[in-house]
């Protein structure tokens, strides 16, 4: 099996165990008003998994010379940069934070009433997307097709527009405003592009994870009006095209890890430099 066959069964087996258990729920639950709630947030858990599972399922086609010992310690191994997930962080927390100050402004309620962030919330982003999705769209996917490629960029926007589109689901909810729907097309793109750019610079899976557990808290707490969600997407773009400059301007003379896959061919000290 091609390598690229390989990845295209990968993002197929991902996408088809979250929509199976989507479909599932909406036809045992959907009737229940009380329990289909409860049952739709813990899908949102459990269904995030999918593309760990997939990557599980798959490991052998996907990377026949390495073990499951290995991943761990290549996942993990890479020097987290500190500096650059405090920047990361204060940057995502500032988008947040400007953007319910647009809307405080402009309609003079309190900015402090346009968050809400609950224990339960917290609980929700750090057990799903965070930590459910990033072994296999940044560790398996984005790894791979950057080898292949030998361009980050070009790499982020296949990964970037797969990851926009397996948050479909999402778009359901946007039926009756349906020019939300491009604004979190754009949103997960520009996302896919910090995170990618970070987890380039610092070869370690936390990095993804934390990136993507902030990004998810900060939107999920703001409550502010549909008729403001360009703005944080607007100030998210920025954000992105901030890192892609920066990253254009330090990829010839930055620290750049190798790598943490590696082929079934080769030995983990050729081509991609795994640790």
């Amino acid at each position: 099996m091609t390598k690229r066959r390989a990845n295209i069964l990968f993002v197929v087996l991902a996408y088809a165990f979250f929509w199976a258990l989507l479909v599932i729920t909406y036809l045992i639950f959907s009737s229940n008003d009380q329990l289909f709630p409860i049952v739709v947030t813990i899908d949102q858990v459990v269904g995030s998994w999918a593309p760990t599972v997939a990557l599980i399922i798959m490991f052998k086609k996907l990377h026949p010379g390495m073990t499951a010992k290995a991943f761990f310690r290549n996942a993990f191994s890479g020097r987290l940069n500190l500096r650059l997930l405090i920047v990361v962080t204060v940057a995502l927390l500032l988008a947040g934070v400007a953007v319910a100050g647009i809307q405080s402004f402009a309609t003079s309620v309190s900015i402090t009433g346009l968050f809400n962030i609950s224990v339960l919330g917290v609980m929700v982003e750090i057990f799903s997307g965070a930590t459910g999705e990033e072994a296999g769209w940044r560790w398996h996917l984005q790894q791979t097709i950057e080898a292949q490629r030998e361009n980050l960029l070009k790499s982020l926007l296949i990964v970037g527009v797969i990851w926009a589109f397996w948050h479909t689901p999402t778009w359901l909810m946007y039926l009756s405003v349906p020019w939300l729907i491009p604004l979190d097309i754009l949103d997960k793109m520009a996302l896919a592009f910090i995170i990618g750019i970070c987890y380039n610079r610092c070869r370690n899976l936390f990095v993804p994870m934390w990136i993507h557990f902030v990004a998810n808290l900060v939107a999920g707490s703001l409550q502010i009006d549909v008729a403001y969600y360009p703005w944080f997407i607007a100030l998210e773009t920025v954000v992105a095209i901030g890192y892609i400059l920066w990253y254009e301007k330090t990829k010839s003379t930055g620290d750049i890890p190798p790598l943490a896959v590696y082929d079934t061919n080769e030995s983990p000290s050729q081509n991609y430099g795994v640790r």
